[in-house]
């Protein structure tokens, strides 16, 4: 069941943005061309992480960059290395600079794409499908020290973590607000969203 929903909610995420991403342009002369760009590079950077997850888990998979209708509905998968090569191509530098380097916490935090996040992605996609042919690590290098500086520069660090060792959870447990309520907005996250277990 959970390979299905996860297949299944991946494309919903991805339909989504595609219908935002197909109409985007008609707010142009309505809200400021900033605004729309920071806007394309939240989404395709969504986009992006949808296809990575997906041919993480199950290689090719049908690549939908628009709406579809019910004349144009039926892609075949496509192979694994064309799909990163275009994700790559959509975490494209200069909108990715359209984005802020943090979201205040009054704009979402954590919960959205920021510069650093976004830059750590395109850092992990280069990693995770390096080749000898094609010699990726020096740009998954080149991403993620551009991201590290950015989130040093903009006030990310690590989070304080109690390590001390107890006999037994009634003798206590390590003290980290990081992975509760209280620290959905810790300087640590990067990219994050809070657990809601009462969403569907």
């Amino acid at each position: 069941k959970w390979v299905v929903q996860f297949y299944k909610r991946s494309y919903i995420a991805i339909s989504r943005t595609n219908f935002v991403l197909d109409g985007i342009d008609n707010l142009s002369g309505k809200v400021p061309e900033s605004t729309i760009a920071c806007l394309k590079a939240e989404l395709l950077c969504i986009r992006s992480f949808c296809y990575d997850q997906l041919i993480q888990y199950y290689g090719g998979v049908p690549y939908i960059d628009h709406s579809l209708s019910l004349e144009d509905m039926y892609y075949p998968r496509m192979d694994r290395v064309k799909i990163t090569e275009q994700i790559i191509k959509d975490l494209d530098d200069a909108l990715i600079e359209a984005l802020p380097d943090r979201w205040s916490k009054t704009d979402g935090g954590p919960a959205r794409f920021s510069k650093v996040a976004a830059y750590m992605l395109k850092a992990r996609i280069y990693m995770n499908y390096a080749t000898a042919e094609n010699g990726w690590w020096e740009k998954a290098m080149e991403y993620a020290d551009k991201a590290i500086a950015i989130a040093e520069a903009s006030g990310h660090k690590l989070a304080d973590y109690d390590l001390t060792f107890f006999p037994s959870h009634t003798d206590g447990e390590p003290n980290c607000a990081l992975f509760s309520y209280a620290g959905e907005y810790d300087d640590e996250w990067i990219w994050s969203h809070q657990y809601n277990a009462l969403t569907d």
